[in-house]
């Protein structure tokens, strides 16, 4: 029996299964993917309301010229804390970024990655500080709230 946790309770997945009528093995799909958190419990419906939206037209410059820099598939409340990064830190500082070729290359879990000194790791979420890399409280506040809603998107 494969147990995983969710939320900071473990779990079989059957019983997954029972608590939110999510079939076990689309929970275990999902987690090998490397989701984490309540998106893994997620009903299909609502999982195809969420791909339809990853495939709306992008509304702004930033979301196209995004959408051609990256070239993997990343689920849609992923793609928008990358939005919101690069109207922070720039188009062109994200272009030639280390966390932009992860993604490109489907390497999802490298925006969330910390050293084992809880230093963030050159290309995470956590590595964009300010301008010039000076440290600002606002930015860094905003960077942490993205890091989390990586992790755990339905987590308020």
């Amino acid at each position: 029996m494969t147990r995983i946790t969710i939320n900071g309770t473990l779990k079989t997945l059957e019983d997954w299964e029972l608590g939110s009528g999510v079939a076990a093995q689309t929970i275990k799909d999902r987690y090998l993917l490397g989701y984490v958190g309540d998106i893994l419990l997620i009903s299909k419906r609502e999982w195809r309301l969420m791909d339809e939206l990853a495939d709306a037209e992008p509304k702004d410059d930033y979301e196209k010229a995004i959408r051609k820099m990256i070239k993997a598939e990343i689920p849609q409340f992923r793609f928008d804390i990358i939005v919101e990064l690069c109207r922070d830190i720039g188009l062109g500082v994200f272009k030639p970024s280390a966390l932009r070729r992860n993604l490109s290359r489907g390497n999802q879990r490298s925006a969330v990655l910390i050293t084992t000194m809880n230093e963030p790791v050159e290309g995470g979420l956590l590595s964009y500080y300010g301008p010039k890399d000076k440290p600002r409280m606002s930015w860094m506040k905003d960077r942490a709230d993205q890091w989390r809603r990586w992790r755990t998107p339905l987590d308020k």
